[in-house]
């Protein structure tokens, strides 16, 4: 007998309020009095850039704030490569700009109006406007450019160069924004937004460095944010809504802090190489809430995977450590399990599943360890594959800790085709018509306590080739916690003549917490008590 298998090859909002929002490096005043310096800027330091005031339709200006030149283009040009600090009053400039290193372009302050219930919105009074159809870049530099309340509209990208750029209380309106292979950025309350279909917002690759706080993603990006090479990025408050890719990752390394990504499109988080490091995530629909590949290496904890339609987390000969992982409502057609492992190595710790379709967690190849798991809600995919609470096949599964599986469609737990089952403790409740514990094709299940509740189906099932050993069986009825359970010879099946082993400790019949009723092991010739003698019969 073999059931049938799947195997899939496959505070946020605060950031845009206004105020800062800043996470990392302490100002130099703020750093120089915890080290007990003086808080006043260095004798050496550079001084600071000539000004020019800048207003749309001015006339006879000569760059004070009482007379403003006319264009980004006149004050760039009444000092001709010399860096700058633009100040823009409110108004749109069209055209593109290659910018002197060290500019600074600054938009006259915005208006704070009310926003969402609790929020406040800042309405970005300086649009910067690449002219329409023109696909060279809006901004251009090869040096140290710094952008604070402007709107940036077109461009393709909308920022080129090196760098470093630095953004504060930007929103950047496009099909691209800022594609680096070197470099550094730096972005305090931004928004992409996405137009003409949205391609890759922003790209990191190479050696280029980006930290991101209090960044937005709208819109129907192909790839919010995309990492590959060497490249690093440090997120602290990001939220992605409506990308086919929220975070695309190949190589390099990306750490995220207080995410929140929602989508319908392939995968919120993707990481087919490189290193990953999360801390309080949300998923919110995909296909897939995480994706890693053979080439990643993820690690974190306090990781909120729900609605995805195939798997919550799904992991492909990536090699992961995550913490306080809950996965619900992975409901799709295709869905494949909550948790889906199909090699690697995986070390999951204090898992919830919770409603889910065609397995609580599958693992096809591979080493899993588990701590504290808990699967509640399973059904059976619509092609009536297993629905099974734990699928262990091919792969090594151990459970460091207890593991507990309530109302699923099909088994409790499935080991097969080779799998390795070890928990010191498994609860297994809910009468849903399947076997406790089905163990075939080669399996093997060692468990301390194994604890089958409100079955009607045989607690512990074994067969072709397969061996289980169970210390503690436990078997209580679905009539009620006080009721006994007959001492039927059906609850415990093995069929011995397709090879199966039972190594059997103590049987309990009954009430839970407490004995009723002893019973006897079934008379089967390849059940044996754990001294290695036969068992009586009934």
């Amino acid at each position: 007998m073999l059931i049938r298998s799947l195997i899939p090859l496959g505070c946020v909002a605060a950031a845009l309020m206004l105020g800062s929002c800043r996470h990392g490096a302490a100002t130099r005043a703020e750093a120089a009095q915890a080290s007990g310096g003086a808080t006043e800027v260095d004798a050496g330091a550079e001084p600071p850039l000539e000004e020019r005031w800048i207003g749309p339709g001015a006339a006879d200006g000569d760059g004070s704030r009482e007379r403003p030149l006319a264009s980004i283009e006149e004050a760039l040009a009444s000092s001709p490569g010399r860096a700058l600090h633009l100040r823009l009053l409110p108004g749109t400039y069209t055209g593109t700009w290659e910018l002197p290193a060290g500019t600074v372009i600054e938009g006259a302050p915005g208006i704070a109006t009310n926003g969402r219930p609790g929020q406040l919105e800042r309405r970005l009074g300086v649009r910067l406007e690449s002219p329409e159809k023109d696909l060279v870049p809006l901004l251009r530099a090869e040096g140290t450019v710094t952008l604070k309340r402007l709107t940036l509209v077109g461009g393709d990208p909308t920022l080129d160069g090196p760098g470093p750029w630095g953004l504060e209380d930007i929103r950047v309106e496009s099909g691209s924004c800022i594609s680096m292979s070197e470099g550094r950025l730096s972005a305090d309350k931004v928004i992409f937004v996405a137009n003409r279909g949205g391609g890759t917002c922003l790209q990191l690759e190479g050696h280029a460095r980006a930290a991101l706080t209090g960044v937005f993603f709208e819109g129907p990006w192909r790839e919010a944010l995309a990492l590959s090479g060497s490249a690093t990025a440090n997120a602290w408050l990001l939220r992605v809504r409506g990308s086919e890719w929220a975070v695309r990752q190949r190589g390099g390394s990306l750490n995220l802090e207080r995410v929140e990504l929602e989508g319908s499109g392939e995968a919120g988080l993707y990481v087919a190489g490189g290193e990953l490091t999360v801390q309080d995530v949300r998923v919110e629909g995909y296909e897939y809430g995480i994706m890693a590949g053979r080439e990643a290496r993820v690690r974190g904890e306090r990781v909120r995977l729900q609605g995805a339609k195939r798997a919550g987390l799904a992991m492909v000969g990536a090699q992961v450590e995550l913490n306080d992982v809950e996965v619900s409502r992975v409901r799709g057609g295709g869905a494949f399990a909550g948790i889906q492992l199909v090699g690697g190595e995986a070390t999951l710790s204090d898992v919830r599943i919770q409603d889910v379709a065609a397995a609580g967690l599958s693992q096809r190849g591979g080493n899993l360890t588990l701590g504290r798991v808990s699967i509640d809600g399973v059904t059976a995919a619509a092609d009536g594959s297993e629905g099974a609470g734990l699928s262990i096949r091919l792969g090594t599964a151990i459970l460091s800790s207890w593991g507990s599986v309530d109302r699923v469609g099909g088994p409790g737990a499935l080991v097969a085709e080779n799998g390795s089952l070890v928990a010191p403790q498994l609860s297994l409740r809910g009468d849903a018509g399947g076997p406790g514990v089905v163990v075939e094709t080669g399996g093997t299940l060692e468990v301390e306590e194994l604890v089958v509740e409100e079955r009607s189906s045989p607690a512990l099932l074994v067969t072709e080739r397969s061996k289980a050993k169970v210390s503690r069986l436990l078997i209580a009825s679905k009539d009620g916690a006080n009721a006994p359970v007959p001492a039927w010879t059906h609850m415990i099946v093995a069929t011995c003549e397709e090879g199966a082993q039972v190594h059997l400790g103590i049987l309990r019949l009954g009430r839970l917490w407490g004995v009723v009723e002893d019973a006897p092991h079934p008379a089967l010739p390849c059940l044996h008590e754990l001294s290695g003698r036969a068992s009586p019969g009934p």
